[in-house]
């Protein structure tokens, strides 16, 4: 297409190509996907682990009053 000076009008067909719907490559969204979940087992197991070692501390401080001064 020539636009008004006669050379090639590219500038409008850079727009009308920027309106166009790019497909992103679906293999990244998967590729992230396994870190995300590593991640989220990671933080579910040490929160398991900060609920046992709290569980662990009360129990001991429970013990140390109801025993008393004999240990």
């Amino acid at each position: 297409m020539l636009g008004s000076n006669g050379r090639a009008d590219r500038v409008g067909h850079q727009r009308r190509r920027s309106h166009v719907l790019r497909l992103v490559d679906t293999t990244r969204s998967f590729d992230i996907l396994l870190p995300v979940f590593s991640m989220a087992i990671e933080i579910a197991c040490a929160g398991v682990l900060v609920s046992y070692i709290r569980g662990m501390t009360q129990r001991t401080r429970w013990n140390t009053k109801a025993v008393g001064p004999w240990l």
